[in-house]
């Protein structure tokens, strides 16, 4: 998760690719949390809010990065 993290921190192109897979990955943890019965278990919900730590914190640090390097200014 820390890797994740860290790598959020670069804005180029292929880091909307890992967004993009960031975010497939805790989908497809989210649909089959809720359809199936054997993974409904507490180490697979724990699994699923890593990977929807690693979600928010990406495009949040992405994002601040993103306003640093063109200068935009809250006022």
């Amino acid at each position: 998760l820390f890797v994740e993290i860290v790598k959020a921190t670069r804005t180029s192109a292929p880091t909307i690719v890992d967004h993009a897979v960031s975010l497939l990955v805790f989908v497809v943890y989210l649909v089959e949390f809720l359809t199936v019965a054997g993974a409904a278990t507490s180490v697979f919900f724990i699994l699923m809010a890593i990977a929807l730590i690693d979600v928010v914190g990406g495009f949040t640090i992405t994002i601040r990065g993103a306003r640093r390097d063109f200068g935009f200014d809250r006022e």
